[in-house]
């Protein structure tokens, strides 16, 4: 537009802290909560690298992206991303199901993957219970029960397949 302002990339990239720019180690042993929440504060957007980060109870109000492979796993206290969350299809939470362990505002992410959470029957009630829409991946899901999704204003969605199921959304009963 008119308006544009040209930036260089140095300056673009100050936008962003990593949290290992505080300190984090994501080899899923170190506890990684204060250099999320030293990130957190920074009051800049996030970037989460590779890696399996253990995190504790830690409000998140700036957008935060997971880069592919970034795993929170959640080791106590909530997590809460009120500034909206970009991660690829993909689990991102580790230990992490029920909506009292992780609120997202479904406002700046109207759209959620159950497979940040997991590929089970309390993965599609988490997502579904946060999120406005519910995409679920070209693969299979195991459940183990029947999934209970309670709120009708929010939409379920898959993906296509070929006739002979490949590359689909599949949702497979096993067990009792």
């Amino acid at each position: 537009s008119a308006n544009a302002v040209t930036r260089s990339v140095t300056n673009r990239l100050q936008d962003y802290v990593s949290v290992k720019d505080f300190g984090a180690v994501g080899d899923d042993v170190a506890n990684d909560t204060a250099a999320f929440a030293a990130a957190a504060a920074s009051g800049k957007s996030i970037l989460i690298p590779q890696g399996t980060y253990r995190v504790a109870g830690v409000l998140f109000t700036t957008r935060v992206t997971f880069a592919g492979n970034a795993k929170i796993r959640r080791t106590g206290g909530s997590l809460a991303f009120s500034g909206g969350i970009d991660a690829p299809c993909e689990q991102i939470f580790l230990d992490a199901v029920g909506t009292a362990q992780v609120d997202i505002n479904n406002t700046l992410t109207p759209e959620g993957w159950v497979d940040w959470f997991g590929y089970d029957a309390n993965a599609i009630e988490t997502c579904h219970a946060i999120f406005l829409v519910n995409r679920l991946g070209p693969r299979d899901y195991f459940l183990d029960r029947t999934v209970i999704l309670d709120k009708s204003y929010r939409d379920v969605i898959g993906c296509g397949g070929s006739a002979e199921g490949a590359g689909g959304t599949r949702l497979v009963m096993i067990g009792a």
